[in-house]
């Protein structure tokens, strides 16, 4: 969040709350285990102009879905 300007910048930028950026951080149930949600993705990142990789919002578990979707394919050597 520090560098997309804290909690009142992001919220600004998203048009939502403080508190609901704010609760990102908190644990389940209440929060999102200091996750984005994936609805705000594409708009964080556009907006930060850089300073934030779609693969950091990931979980590591969507970023390893995400690989091997767009992996190229291996190339078969001719017989």
């Amino acid at each position: 969040m520090e560098r997309l300007g804290g909690f009142k910048a992001v919220a600004d930028q998203l048009g939502i709350t403080r508190n609901a950026v704010q609760r990102w951080t908190y644990d389940a149930p209440r929060g999102h285990n200091n996750r984005v949600p994936q609805k705000h993705w594409a708009t964080l990142v556009e907006k930060s102009g850089g300073k934030v990789a779609l693969s950091e919002l990931m979980t590591d578990e969507v970023a390893q879905i995400v690989a091997v979707a767009t992996a190229k394919p291996k190339r078969r050597k001719a017989a």
